[in-house]
C-alpha cells in the first residue's frame, strides 16, 4: 500500500513538474520523459488498487475533455497511462468516474477564472 501511495505522489509531482518544464525552464526533452514517467505511475497505482480507476481515469477524462493536454509530454502520459489500463482492464463505477469527470472539469474551469 506504501509503495502504491508513494507512486501516485510522485505521479502527482511529476505531472506538475513536466508543466514547470514546459511552460518555465523551456526544456520540452526531460519533460517528455517525466510525462512517460507520470503516466507510468498512474497506471500502476490503478492496476495495484482498481478502486482508484474512477478518480485517475476521471482526471484524465476531466483534463482532456477542458483541452489542457497541451504538449506532446502530457499527450504521452495520457497514452502512457492508458496502455496498461487497455491490456489488463479494471472494472468502473460508472457513477463515480462520471462525479469525478465532472469534479475535474470544474476545477479546470475554476483555474481558467
Amino acid at each position: 500500500m506504501y509503495l502504491i501511495v508513494a507512486a501516485l505522489a510522485l505521479s502527482g509531482f511529476l505531472v506538475k513538474f513536466t508543466d514547470q518544464l514546459i511552460d518555465e525552464i523551456k526544456k520540452p526533452a526531460p519533460a517528455i520523459v517525466m510525462g512517460i514517467a507520470y503516466g507510468f505511475l498512474g497506471a500502476y497505482a490503478v492496476l495495484e488498487m482498481p478502486v482508484l480507476a474512477p478518480l485517475a481515469i476521471g482526471i484524465v477524462f476531466g483534463v482532456i475533455l477542458t483541452k489542457k493536454i497541451d504538449h506532446i509530454a502530457h499527450a504521452l502520459g495520457m497514452v502512457t497511462f492508458a496502455l496498461p489500463l487497455f491490456m489488463r482492464p479494471v472494472n468502473l463505477d460508472l457513477v463515480l468516474l462520471g462525479v469525478f469527470c465532472a469534479a475535474a472539469v470544474f476545477d479546470e474551469i475554476g483555474n481558467k477564472l
